[in-house]
């Protein structure tokens, strides 16, 4: 995030889980794994980090969260944890989301994680680039040891049993979250409902690789 002079990169989402099938096509009835339009429960995780130990302040991060947290509790989430700024310690971010949310989450859930703060990337020796979010107590000058990377954040979704993890990032770089293709979908017959019975993560980000997610007004856009 920066107060920099903006340029929207991120809409707002509002709205309750819906089953979505394309034309014709009817949700899965495997009997072995059925598919199941409804969540058993939503949990949620806010977090919003606007005083950093090493790190410049923000200014809305923790007000963006906590408006979130609110939204979705008015949406019906069954359960919403939040944790904000000093509080936000690396540690404690791993121990909440890979240890807390794995034991309140089942297999029909939605786990929903918004992270609201600094966001920084790294170029590795190969050139390839690494994001990560930067929890409260995070070093400016050892990055990779002090904050979370998303490789961590990917790992830490194989640790939950929801049946879906969705991730809403307002950091900088975000972007390199999740990478994935684009393709048409397949002819093979039954695809779509295969598909839908499966387990998914997914990520939304207020930026890509050399973006910045702005603050304006005390709000990140």
């Amino acid at each position: 995030r920066s107060s920099a002079p903006p340029e929207p990169v991120l809409s707002a989402i509002s709205g309750t889980p819906r089953a979505i099938t394309l034309a014709g096509m009817q949700p899965a009835v495997n009997s072995a794994d059925p598919y199941n339009p409804y969540y058993g429960r939503r949990i949620a995780v806010g977090i919003g980090i606007t005083d950093y130990e090493f790190w410049p302040a923000l200014e809305g991060a923790v007000d963006d969260a906590q408006r979130t947290a609110k939204q979705l509790r008015q949406m019906g989430f069954d359960e919403v944890l939040e944790i904000y700024n000093k509080d936000a310690t690396r540690i404690r971010l791993l121990q909440l989301l890979g240890v807390e949310l794995a034991q309140k989450t089942g297999k029909e859930d939605l786990a929903l994680i918004y992270f609201a703060g600094h966001g920084q990337t790294e170029t590795l020796p190969n050139g390839q680039k690494r994001g990560y979010i930067v929890p409260a107590d995070a070093d400016q000058t050892d990055i990779f040891a002090t904050a979370i990377s998303m490789d961590t954040l990917r790992d830490l979704s194989n640790r939950l049993p929801a049946k879906h993890v969705y991730y809403a990032m307002d950091s900088c770089y975000s972007g390199l979250g999740f990478l994935r293709g684009l393709s048409t979908i397949p002819k093979t017959e039954g695809y779509v409902q295969k598909m839908t019975s499966k387990r998914a993560v997914q990520m939304i980000a207020a930026g890509a690789e050399g973006e910045q997610a702005m603050e304006v007004g005390g709000q990140g856009l």
